[in-house]
């Protein structure tokens, strides 16, 4: 009947209302012009998905003419296509926390195609809401330091606009008023334990909280030089000079090399392959009380 308006209230349950294009069917008792069919709301739900789940889509539609309506949908991931078909459903398998997905719904009345409606995006929700890591800065706390920092990760979560993180600090048990990532101390003294427990947080949604300790060493070593010593049977042999603030005994390691590179844990002695391309060689120095400095071979 010509000026009837008659909207459907689309969800997972109405997946029979749906059909592709040239399946809508239209009444015979109608006459007259044909008027478009409108939608004029679509959401995507849930509101907060997850990976390796579904998403589905809830719209208000209606047309003039009292017409069947049935939609064609392209679900965008990115603002990129990646499935277009009937279908009021979405698996969000294989994609990650912080993608984004929307949807571009046009409707048809069996002769008109109406004006597309998109959708606003959602981002993917990580499943259970904690961190993947947690590391204080700078490493390792070094006495004298008047300020440190927490460094939380999530995955994906640079994607997320609205992650934030809270953070509960405390410097040998006793709680400091801060909750924030940065947080300004007191000189550090050697041997005080700072603890930092951060908890990640979207919207009102308070995830499951992440806990580190350090212990504040004192100065690190320092390197004073990587020097050639001599060439024997194939072999560049280089020594590395360092030495510790407080005549404490060093130990040597690499930590990074090609193979074949060898470092004498004790006296500092680098045999290098003479064929061996330069660069790719990172070398640790210690001190008994944690402190360490690495340097890379030029």
């Amino acid at each position: 009947m010509r000026g009837h308006r008659r909207f459907l209230l689309i969800g997972l349950a109405a997946a029979a209302s749906v059909a592709a294009f040239g399946c809508g069917h239209r009444p015979s008792s109608q006459t007259g012009e044909n008027r478009p069919p409108v939608i004029t709301e679509a959401v995507i739900l849930p509101e907060q998905p997850t990976p390796d789940a579904q998403v589905s889509l809830k719209m208000e539609a209606g047309d003039p003419d009292g017409d069947q309506v049935s939609y064609r949908v392209e679900w965008l991931v990115n603002g990129q296509v990646r499935a277009e078909g009937p279908g009021i459903v979405f698996s969000t398998k294989g994609l990650e926390v912080g993608d984004r997905i929307a949807a571009r719904i046009v409707p048809w009345d069996g002769m008109l195609q109406g004006q597309a409606f998109q959708t606003e995006e959602i981002a993917l929700w990580p499943k259970v809401l904690s961190l993947d890591s947690l590391k204080i800065e700078p490493s390792p706390l070094i006495s004298g330091l008047e300020q440190v920092r927490a460094v939380p990760f999530v995955a994906g979560g640079e994607k997320l606009d609205q992650l934030r993180f809270v953070c509960k600090w405390t410097l040998d048990g006793k709680a400091l008023n801060d909750s924030g990532t940065v947080i300004g101390l007191p000189p550090l003294k050697v041997g005080q334990r700072l603890v930092v427990e951060a908890s990640p947080v979207i919207g009102i949604k308070k995830g499951h909280p992440y806990r580190v300790m350090a212990t504040v060493v004192g100065a690190p070593p320092v390197i004073k030089g990587i020097d050639f010593v001599k060439q024997e049977a194939g072999v560049n042999i280089y020594r590395v000079e360092a030495e510790d603030p407080n005549g404490q005994p060093l130990n040597f390691t690499l930590v990074k090399s090609p193979p074949g590179v060898n470092l004498d844990p004790k006296s500092g002695e680098l045999r290098i392959p003479v064929n061996l391309p330069a660069g790719g060689i990172r070398v640790k120095v210690a001190n008994g009380s944690g402190s360490f400095v690495e340097k890379d071979l030029e």
